[in-house]
């Protein structure tokens, strides 16, 4: 089974009631029972797949670097020699694709079959095998592959102890839906436990609280809508596809960045800084900016594991754009293998050329784009920043959509229909309140936009936790209860009512 959120409640209390209790010295083998516990609750046979995947690894990274870092000795340095040993490259390569392997095993083998039933037409088409996919084999991976090319290349000393490194790689807030975290990041506040103290707790159950609001009161809301759009696209065309579009890309955002505040909220509890997903994506002026703020721990495993050893470098993306070839070459496969690990289907691929094309166009033309607003005296004018801002998200949001429909035809087709006139005059007139939602949950979902954008105006002068500490304690309460009895009077869950999983938990 997997948790529900109320479950997971009384885990996490379970959890950390025991780690406050315990030596700090202990405190790690404590977090490394409760990963192991909260990923049987999916399915114990994917804890084996985890299993395999760290021993390969860690045995690897020891074999790799000839030595490691024994965090009971006196040294505590986690920084690497820049040393290894000679003809570890073939080992290295052999260890990574060990890794990988579970992950193309696991997740596309299916597609892999479909793409051969292109090729056999006549033939009777061959039966893709059951295979478990393990919960967030995705992002485990990628940290294993992280933490074993920093061990290669001499950036990190390699872990000694079997589990402690099992721990990292299984630490329960970030294996389902990252972030991507590095090694040489968590490694000292995740085995020390010392960094837990009475402003952390308080700044992680704020920080849980309103991911739960943003995942259960608005994604979870919208979804409703969302779903009863399309699995019915004959008669929701048009003018709907409009409102899918933006609901989808609205749901997805609450629904990933309030599971980003949940898993950061959970290590902040136990005094465990975990590097940030989101940085307000949507005052993001082009698609570039967009992916740095986006799902950014992604965004900088593909460069650094993939773009720059195949010869990327720090020139600017309009001076490369020009005529380098190895700077397209990159930015190919860069987002081939984003789509790709998004899902194991054509759309996903679809999806990640539409990200491409729209980088590349704003690379090529930024020259051009940049020296014609400083002549029309547009670049420093707000309406004129504020317009980026809207033209990026709107790009992006029609992108997104990609992600909920299971081939890029029927996405294309709805995207079509938005300029056949069809739907506008049903949208406006009663048509919203056939979606499975009432008025007074388009009134829930307009308030909890308008928080959303205000605590992201806040963040841009610095963290809004921070800030609280200096307003009265007693508005801070009320702040909170306020917050706390919206998840409970206005959350999608109880009779009637189901409290979906988190998008990004299938990519």
């Amino acid at each position: 089974m997997v948790f529900t959120s109320s479950n997971f409640v009384l885990f996490l209390i379970a959890a950390v009631v025991l780690f406050y209790i315990l030596p700090k010295k202990v405190r790690w083998i404590e977090l490394l029972l409760a990963s192991c516990l909260f990923y049987i609750a999916s399915d114990w046979r994917a804890l084996l797949f985890m299993v395999g995947t760290t021993v390969v690894t860690y045995a690897g990274s020891l074999y790799i670097t000839g030595n490691g870092i024994d965090h009971n000795s006196q040294e505590k340095d986690v920084v690497g020699t820049g040393q290894r040993k000679k003809g570890s490259k073939v080992f290295f390569v052999l260890i990574l694709l060990a890794d990988l392997g579970v992950l193309l095993v696991t997740k596309y083998t299916g597609f892999a079959v479909e793409i051969v039933n292109l090729f056999r037409k006549g033939a009777e088409p061959l039966t893709p095998p059951a295979i478990l996919v393990p919960l967030g084999v995705s992002f485990y991976t990628f940290r294993t592959v992280a933490y074993l090319a920093d061990c290669y290349q001499g950036k990190i000393v390699a872990e000694k102890n079997p589990l402690k490194f099992f721990l990292y790689i299984s630490f329960f807030p970030t294996v389902i839906q990252g972030p991507i975290t590095r090694y040489k990041d968590l490694s000292e506040p995740l085995f020390s436990g010392k960094g837990a103290s009475e402003k952390t707790f308080w700044f992680g159950v704020q920080r849980i609280l309103w991911g739960f609001f943003k995942k259960l009161v608005i994604a979870d809301r919208a979804g409703i809508a969302v779903k009863a759009i399309v699995s019915d696209l004959e008669t929701y065309r048009g003018g709907y596809a409009l409102v899918y579009i933006f609901l989808f890309m609205f749901e997805l955002y609450a629904d990933f960045s309030g599971g980003m505040d949940i898993a950061l909220g959970v290590s902040d509890i136990f005094g465990i800084p975990v590097v940030e997903n989101f940085k307000r994506p949507f005052f993001s002026k082009s698609a570039s900016e967009f992916w740095k703020r986006w799902h950014a721990t992604m965004g900088a495993f593909f460069r650094d594991y993939i773009y720059i050893p195949l010869g990327g470098d720090g020139r600017s993306a309009a001076t490369k754009a020009k005529k380098n070839f190895v700077f397209y070459r990159n930015m190919i496969i860069v987002w081939l293998a984003t789509g790709l690990w998004h899902g194991a289907g054509f759309n996903f691929i679809v999806w990640g050329l539409l990200n491409l094309a729209v980088l590349l166009l704003g690379a090529i033309t930024r020259p051009m784009t940049k020296k014609f607003q400083e002549n029309c005296g547009l670049a420093k004018t707000k309406g004129f920043q504020f317009f980026r801002m809207l033209r990026t998200s709107f790009v992006i949001s029609f992108i997104m959509s990609l992600l909920s429909f299971s081939d890029a035809k029927t996405a294309f087709t709805l995207w079509g229909s938005i300029f056949t006139g069809a739907g506008y005059k049903e949208v406006f007139n009663g048509g919203l309140l056939e979606l499975g939602l009432q008025f007074h949950d388009y009134i829930i979902l307009l308030v909890g936009f308008i928080m959303l954008f205000v605590v992201s105006l806040l963040q841009r002068t610095g963290s809004v936790r921070e800030k609280m500490l200096k307003i009265p304690y007693i508005l801070r309460f009320i702040i909170f209860l306020s917050l706390l009895v919206s998840i409970i009077l206005f959350g999608i869950y109880g009779i009637g009512y189901d409290a979906s999983q988190f998008i990004y938990n299938r990519f």
